[in-house]
């Protein structure tokens, strides 16, 4: 097939230019044709590998690419009708511009949760024991304050049976 076809009407592209390397654009494309056309078939086995190169990997990739004259008209019918049936039956692709920032605050939930979850499990396997313990913790704090406000009672229990 001739390289030229992959090419319709007169759109942008970038080729080799065998002299100097440099890229051509699409305003000295038809004078490049020439140039190709009448110089040695040597010259032209070349562009068709260099061509050939540039389109094998995709070829190995994705079978669409195949069909390179019409890649996007082609390719998005094909994803238009992909990816409904995939919309309907999954929650995750209906965000398909974000799935991993997606899968990794579900993540976080889940972490939360089984956090959550552990601190139930540690709170029930010894329930009294630890209510005791913060019980000692505060009775121990009652008897601080107590101890502080002692004098202060002590005055206040002297005014007392004075009065009396």
């Amino acid at each position: 097939m001739p390289a030229a076809n992959y090419f319709p009407g007169n759109q942008s592209c970038q080729l080799f230019n065998f002299n100097n390397n440099s890229s051509l654009t699409s305003s000295n494309f038809n004078t490049y044709w020439l140039f190709t056309n009448q110089s040695s078939h040597r010259s032209h086995q070349y562009h068709l590998r260099l061509h050939q190169r540039h389109r094998q990997p995709l070829r190995r990739h994705c079978r669409l690419h195949q069909r390179h004259q019409q890649p996007h008209r082609h390719h998005l019918r094909l994803h238009r009708h992909h990816r409904q049936p995939l919309r309907r039956h999954c929650r995750l692709h209906q965000r398909h511009h974000q799935p991993h920032q997606h899968r990794l605050r579900l993540h976080q939930h889940r972490l939360r949760l089984h956090r959550h979850h552990h601190r139930l499990h540690q709170h029930h396997h010894q329930p009294h024991q630890h209510r005791l313990r913060l019980h000692r913790h505060h009775h121990r704090l009652h008897q601080h304050h107590r101890q502080l406000l002692q004098p202060h009672r002590q005055q206040q229990v002297s005014k007392l049976s004075h009065d009396f």
